[in-house]
């Protein structure tokens, strides 16, 4: 008994100074960083602000600079967020995206940190409903399409979002290829049935698919 104590006793200890060395890291972080952070995310609110072309060119060469994100990831969340924000809207642009993320058919400008912050939450919230909430399939789905429409949200963002919030991702995106092609967005369909192609190459029902859906759909 005596030593399950000794060791509890270290076990202790050794969480203790963890902590407290934790502490005295993000203290000298918050010494040297705080102000830059500051600086950098209100710079960020006025690009979004200001949303025109070269306003997300500048976001891009900030978030996507690994020596500039660096000394945040892991202390502030919302650089994280923003960094994959920023992500996506290159993948959009190299893909030849009409509507982005940053740039949706009804929101080309006039973004805040905040607003797009809870913009990219929203979309997350309904792809968990889809596969984890107890309400009906169809409504999850219906809510989902609903959104999608509604924000021109773009296969590549949707995608993304999937790839990073779900648990199944195969799974889920099954289901919502299923809900997609219900709704005659065949655009959507088709991308995700590529992305699916890309975990499973060998599934001739997926190709099936996509060659058939290929047909109505111009890349």
């Amino acid at each position: 008994m005596s030593g399950e104590k000794g060791t509890e006793r270290v076990l202790c200890t050794t969480s203790e100074e963890y902590a407290r060395e934790r502490e005295k890291e993000y203290m000298l972080w918050e010494t040297c960083h705080s102000g830059d952070l500051n600086v950098l995310l209100e710079k960020t609110n006025l690009l979004l602000q200001k949303g025109d072309e070269h306003a997300r060119e500048e976001l891009m060469q900030l978030y996507l600079n690994e020596e500039i994100v660096k000394p945040y990831i892991g202390i502030d969340n919302r650089i994280i967020e923003l960094r994959t924000i920023m992500e996506i809207y290159s993948l959009e642009v190299k893909a030849g995206e009409e509507y982005t993320i940053l740039g949706r058919k009804n929101i080309a400008k006039g973004w805040t940190l905040e607003k797009i912050r809870s913009y990219i939450r929203e979309l997350k919230f309904l792809l968990w409903r889809m596969e984890f909430a107890d309400e009906a399939e169809t409504e999850a789905g219906e809510k989902l399409i609903g959104f999608i429409k509604e924000n021109s949200v773009s296969p590549v963002y949707l995608i993304q979002t999937i790839r990073t919030t779900a648990m199944e991702t195969f799974d889920v995106m099954v289901n919502i290829v299923e809900i997609m092609i219900d709704s005659s967005m065949y655009r959507h369909a088709y991308w995700i049935l590529r992305a699916m192609q890309e975990e499973k190459p060998q599934e001739e029902s997926i190709q099936i698919m996509v060659q058939e859906l290929g047909k109505y759909v111009t890349e």
